[in-house]
């Protein structure tokens, strides 16, 4: 759900819990959710429910995997941004994606945007979908 994506920074004040979704209401900075699944998953499909109103912003929506041993972050391969203007709720559906979760990394979907201040409500999150096979 919209609610479980949270402020990736302390200077990132974020309205969740509304009807619209989640988005950045001041500040900079991303919106991000843990993907919590046991060692041996497989994202097959991904899923993520948006709103962008904006003909001049977009959301960058990415999967990120990090190394809990050192300092690095990795690229899954899932990077997408929405794309002009959608006048109400849209969704990116990903699939065949074979990404198996790894020991000794974190993983994270996060939403992005330059200049979430100037669009408001504009560009919200409302979710996101996640298909997978259990090891």
């Amino acid at each position: 759900p919209a609610d479980a994506f949270l402020a990736t920074s302390s200077t990132t004040e974020v309205t969740r819990g509304t009807i619209d979704g989640t988005y950045v209401s001041s500040g900079g900075g991303s919106l991000g959710v843990p993907i919590e699944l046991p060692i041996g998953t497989v994202i097959d499909r991904l899923v993520v429910h948006y709103r962008d109103r904006s003909g001049a912003q977009n959301l960058r929506f990415l999967l990120s995997k990090t190394d809990l041993t050192a300092a690095s972050s990795l690229q899954t391969g899932v990077d997408v941004s929405t794309d002009g203007i959608s006048t109400e709720f849209a969704s990116i559906e990903l699939t065949d994606l074979g990404i198996e979760i790894e020991e000794g990394f974190g993983y994270a979907l996060s939403a992005s945007n330059s200049s979430w201040a100037s669009v408001t409500n504009d560009l919200t999150v409302k979710g996101v979908e996640i298909e997978y096979v259990l090891p």
